[in-house]
């Protein structure tokens, strides 16, 4: 026996533009990949189409956007807007549309290789010279590249990122007691070649599951030991060397410390490089081209668990956040940073949006359950909107239907959950007083997360 759901969707407040999820398009909601705008594909296609007649894969990877200023450097229509090449080299491209452009082409030596830097890190090869670079192979020869050479000593970007983690940067710490990769680039033989240059590596700290990338590549061709939190281990990195359990903190030597900071996932963790003063941040806490941000449009565990873990760093002297995506930060001392920090948690709890989910059992059979969310904003105290009973494990199967029907953006939907699923928390409580579903709707592509 199975109960029907049905759920219907209102935005009352949000106001969300018509419906682009229509005919068979679908979103793999699992993958950041999967999360970037409908909205942008059918830019990519109006672009492609103005273009000339719409181009494959393969030939988008060399179609110029007309977005692109004329000269050597260009950006082609296959960007996926990671932000990569506009940190990397900001006096060369910019964002238009969407999607990365070259608004400026390099005038000097610097900017050439900072964007033959941008060029090689491009997650998807966006990136292309009309003409063949004579001097790509001194780029290359760049990675890893020190970050601040006087104020951080042997802190490197590792460069060539990763599409399967959405472009995510990857970092090195030259250490005494033995090298730390953090997080994953993509593999090649000639960065390997590089890092043991600078002594190998005996760690690689994965942050959390998105931007793990190739590690067994890379734990394989270096020997390096893999530590990623146990909440985020899946099929993909069972065989991590060590899992890290409960909420920590954990210490990696003398001088370098793990903390949780669960919320973009169950298993998030920073690592703080006490000598320097760095918090590697991953996905938790980031710079963004419009100022500090959580990007919660990508959370995959709890919004408002996110922002208690941000309000968790004031305890930790640090002055720079170097983080997955987007620009490093530097604070002046830990009096600003305190007060950066504080400003934006209190911006942030304030701004919360979240789904009311209430549950009415049909009148004519004991078989029908109704399911309302409608979009709100008020002002709640952020811990009522995450209940620990509110696993992203145990609402799997409801979370992924809902989420579905969530980008669809469809008027109602019904499916079937078997009843020994009703027995375990929070569905066995459902005709108790409403449950809260909570998620940040800013957009057709948001997240709906238990």
């Amino acid at each position: 026996m199975a109960v029907k759901i049905t759920a219907d969707l209102s935005f009352p407040e949000v106001g969300l533009p018509s419906s682009p999820f229509s005919g068979q398009r679908r979103l793999n909601a699992n993958s950041k990949r999967g999360k970037v705008s409908v909205i942008r594909a059918i830019q990519i296609q109006e672009e492609a189409a103005a273009a000339g007649p719409t181009p494959t894969r393969y030939q988008a990877r060399r179609t110029r956007r007309p977005q692109n200023i004329e000269g050597d450097f260009f950006v082609d229509h296959t960007c996926i807007d990671c932000d990569t090449c506009r940190w990397m080299a900001p006096q060369v491209f910019t964002r238009i549309g969407e999607m990365s452009a070259v608004f400026k082409q390099p005038t000097s030596g610097e900017e050439r290789l900072k964007a033959l830097q941008a060029l090689l890190s491009c997650p998807t090869s966006s990136i292309h010279t009309e003409k063949p670079a004579s001097d790509i192979l001194q780029a290359q020869k760049t990675f890893p590249t020190p970050i601040d050479q006087q104020r951080i000593p042997g802190v490197y970007h590792c460069g060539y990122h990763s599409e399967k983690s959405y472009g995510a940067a990857s970092f090195l710490i030259v250490h005494p007691e033995g090298n730390i990769i953090i997080d994953s680039p993509r593999y090649t033989e000639r960065l390997a070649r590089d890092i043991e240059m600078l002594g190998g590596a005996r760690y690689m700290f994965l942050t959390h599951e998105d931007d793990v990338a190739d590690h067994r590549k890379w734990s394989e061709r270096l020997s390096c030991d893999r530590i990623l939190h146990s909440g985020d281990v899946d099929n993909s990195t069972a065989d991590v060397e060590t899992k890290l359990q409960g909420s920590g903190p954990w210490n990696l030597g003398r001088d370098v410390q793990l903390i949780h900071t669960p919320g973009h996932t169950e298993g998030s963790v920073c690592l703080f490089y006490k000598p320097l003063k760095i918090l590697f941040t991953g996905d938790h806490l980031l710079m963004t081209e419009t100022g500090l941000s959580i990007c919660e449009r990508y959370n995959k565990c709890s919004v408002p668990m996110q922002i208690d873990s941000v309000l968790k760093l004031l305890e930790i002297d640090f002055n720079w956040i170097i983080p997955g995506h987007g620009r490093r930060v530097e604070f002046k001392d830990r009096e600003e940073k305190d007060s950066i920090l504080k400003a934006f948690v209190e911006e942030n709890y304030s701004q919360c949006r979240w789904f009311h989910w209430s549950v009415s059992v049909s009148s004519k059979d004991d078989d029908g359950v109704h399911v309302d969310l409608t979009a709100g904003k008020k002002n709640l105290e952020v811990g009522k909107l995450s209940s620990p009973s509110l696993t992203k494990r145990a609402c799997k199967d409801l979370t992924s239907k809902l989420l579905s029907l969530f980008l669809q953006c469809s008027v109602s939907m019904s499916s079937s959950l078997g009843l020994e699923d009703l027995q375990k928390p929070p569905f066995k409580d459902w005709r108790k007083p409403p449950l809260i579903l909570q998620t940040y709707a800013a957009s057709t592509t948001a997240c709906l997360r238990l």
